[in-house]
């Protein structure tokens, strides 16, 4: 499906950001709607992952999915407010 697809090209994407590391620290992951056709269970479970990655990794995700804005705004007060942001632009 595209979803498993589409999750199988982020899972390599950070494991190829992994490799590349030299110094053992990890380059910026900059993701534009990986998540988009995965289902929710899978939308959770991954943006669970990159917040785990974000203590070792910017990462920068832009996204139009409503249920991540709804799923970051949730855990940002549990998170920390000093490593992560929400930015919302508005055309």
């Amino acid at each position: 499906s595209t979803g498993t697809r589409d999750l199988v090209y982020l899972l390599l994407r950070i494991g190829i950001s992994d490799l590349l590391s030299q110094t053992h620290e990890r380059p910026p992951l900059i993701l534009d709607d990986p998540l988009i056709h995965l289902d929710r269970s899978r939308q959770t479970s991954m943006l669970d992952q990159l917040c785990k990655i974000s203590s070792e990794a910017q990462v920068l995700l832009f996204t139009k999915d409503e249920f991540a804005k709804s799923w970051f705004q949730e855990m940002l007060p549990t998170m920390g407010r000093d490593n992560h942001t929400l930015i919302e632009l508005r055309l």
